[in-house]
């Protein structure tokens, strides 16, 4: 096979090779916490535990090759809620935003409360976790990324 050939036949490949690739984001929404448990999405991971029974409005983006996620839920203007006491009052720079770009996340965090949460690692690289509140606390975002 003559040098062309060869290069043409490699270039092929590797384009039927990257179309052919699919992507590990994947998105779901649930109507209420409830929901999320019937689906899996806590015991998988993707949804925190944490999540208050009277979550609703639960919308989540996560990658499954580096685990980063970001979480999005509403609640009930009487429910008291505050993030675990394992998470701290933190600045809104002091962590990276969420690594994906959804409608339902904010371009502007002027608005919210920020927390610096316990996150583990994916493999050897160290993960960030974070938490922020809207000021009349009915609105939460919880993201997950890797510590770059």
């Amino acid at each position: 096979m003559d040098r062309f050939r060869r290069i043409a036949l490699v270039a092929s490949a590797a384009a039927v090779a990257c179309s052919c690739s699919t992507s590990d984001v994947l998105d779901a929404s649930y109507a209420t916490r409830a929901d999320a448990v019937a689906a899996g999405a806590i015991e998988r991971g993707w949804i925190p535990a944490w999540v208050p029974v009277e979550a609703t409005q639960l919308r989540e983006v996560h990658d499954s090759d580096t685990n980063e996620s970001a979480l999005s839920f509403s609640l009930p203007s009487n429910l008291a809620w505050e993030p675990s006491a394992s998470c701290r009052p933190a600045d809104g720079g002091e962590f990276p935003e969420p690594a994906f770009r959804r409608t339902w996340l904010p371009d502007n965090y002027q608005r919210y409360a920020f927390y610096s949460c316990p996150s583990g690692t994916t493999g050897s690289v160290p993960m960030i976790a974070a938490i922020a509140v809207t000021q009349d606390k009915k609105r939460v975002l919880y993201w997950r990324v890797l510590s770059r």
